[in-house]
């Protein structure tokens, strides 16, 4: 767990904000002006309760804690959401192969992690693209072990945050990234639904996770990441009609939505399933056996995860089902489950 401070000084924020960013910011508009941020997945996680029909093999998924770590990048007005930086463990994993474009940017390392080499890799990829549109930026980032001064940057001015004020001021953590992943998990559930329509046995495969995270990004919305800018307060409220942090759609609403099984005495907090991921480590410094065991991961070298059943499946692109194909599903687990309560009885 690598949690936050457990209190931001007081009056900190409001002095940085009124007294020192007015001065960083000068000469680059709202457009200029992006934030990123880095987020674990547990891209294979489901909920831990399920429905079991008496006899039948119920079985957890020992996958549960295979895990990404996803970079989320956007632009005050919203307006431009930067393609995500998902990195995974495995230099080629085998659910690549066949496949020419992955809609994110694919990175490797022994952890997983974000690390100051890759951070700095990325920047310069950034720079470069800048440079060759004729723009810049002004990229506010958090104060982790990973991100770490980059020298000669021409398009991208590297703005620090003050320490312990990540919680109160990064805009992606004020519901950028819980929308992200609130629509991740929607999809997960909806992939699930399909699975039992189709009598196949559940199972997510890197490939899959980073097309449904992919999906999940171009879902939130630009009120939502101006909300979000706004509520870490560098936007007035008089600047939009809107005064809410975020657009998220509460899970547990959407899950009633799409009629669910009734409870049957059994708690499922899908807003708990959505947040499960929070606070954990995303980012550190490799050491000399990490960075040489990183630098020669050859495609034969996967992780044992990944070896044992992430290709399964082998598509290349994952489209979750339609709404009448979920009701559908639905509405066969509640007459399977009726008709075993009959026989019971």
């Amino acid at each position: 767990m690598s949690g936050e401070s457990a209190a931001v000084p007081a009056g900190v924020k409001d002095h940085w904000l009124g007294n020192v960013w007015p001065k960083i910011r000068e000469g680059y508009v709202d457009e200029e002006f992006f934030n990123c941020d880095e987020t674990e997945l547990f891209y294979k996680l489901t909920p831990d309760k399920t429905f079991k029909f008496l006899g039948e093999k119920c079985s957890g998924g020992k996958h549960s804690k295979d895990r990404v770590t996803v970079l989320v990048a956007a632009n005050l007005t919203g307006s431009v959401k930067k393609k995500l930086v998902v990195i995974g463990k495995s230099k080629n994993p085998r659910c690549f192969k066949n496949v020419k474009n992955l809609p994110v940017q694919y990175e490797q390392n022994t952890r997983s992690w974000m690390t100051s080499q890759l951070f700095e890799k990325l920047l310069r990829e950034w720079d470069g693209e800048l440079r060759r549109e004729n723009k810049k930026i002004l990229l506010l980032v958090d104060n982790c072990p990973a991100h770490t001064h980059v020298a000669s940057l021409k398009c991208i001015k590297l703005v620090f945050l003050p320490e312990n004020t990540t919680s109160v001021l990064q805009p992606m953590d004020q519901g950028v990234i819980k929308e992200l992943k609130v629509n991740f998990r929607k999809l997960l559930v909806l992939k699930m639904i399909d699975n039992i329509e189709k009598n196949i046995e559940h199972n997510v495969n890197l490939l899959q996770a980073i097309v449904m995270v992919s999906k999940a990004w171009d879902r939130v919305d630009g009120d939502t990441i101006r909300n979000c800018f706004r509520h870490g307060g560098f936007l007035s409220s008089d600047n939009s009609e809107s005064n809410s942090t975020s657009n998220t759609e509460n899970l547990a609403d959407w899950a009633e939505n799409i009629d669910l099984p009734p409870k049957m005495g059994i708690n499922i907090d899908f807003n708990q399933y959505a947040a499960v991921d929070e606070n954990i480590e995303t980012s550190s410094e490799l050491t000399d056996v990490e960075i040489i065991a990183s630098a020669s991961h050859s495609n034969e070298n996967h992780s044992p995860e990944e070896d044992e059943a992430e290709d399964s499946t082998s598509s290349a692109e994952f489209l979750p089902p339609s709404a009448s194909s979920a009701m559908k599903a639905i509405f066969f687990l509640l007459r399977k489950s009726q008709s075993h309560t009959s026989k019971m009885l």
